[in-house]
């Protein structure tokens, strides 16, 4: 089973905004819950560049399908996070459905 292959947690986090009591919108992030995962960094050869020369993904992770993930999430995984660049939503050879997320780490700073 493909789940047999997932070796850490993630947790997905998903973004709302509330009002800064100024008249504006502060972005604010709430777990969405904790999910099995792999995450694999992509070796700098498979990195996909665009013409301006910015890296799209820098990670993949691979997890059971998550009702409501969209790239608007972000992912947590032993302190790094991720943005969600693309889900592929895929198949393996058995007819077992996971996500594939190509992800770009993110920091706050």
């Amino acid at each position: 089973m493909i789940q047999d292959l997932f070796n850490t947690t993630m947790t997905v986090w998903e973004s709302s905004s509330s009002d800064d009591g100024y008249g504006g919108l502060t972005p604010t992030w709430s777990s969405n819950g904790s999910y099995s995962c792999r995450l694999r960094t992509v070796a700098a050869s498979r990195n996909i560049i665009d013409d301006a020369g910015v890296v799209l993904y820098t990670h993949k992770i691979w997890c059971a399908p998550i009702d409501g993930l969209t790239e608007e999430n972000k992912v947590e995984i032993d302190g790094k996070s991720f943005r969600i660049v693309s889900i592929i939503k895929a198949q393996n050879a058995n007819e077992v459905e996971h996500y594939q997320l190509l992800c770009r780490e993110w920091s706050k700073k």
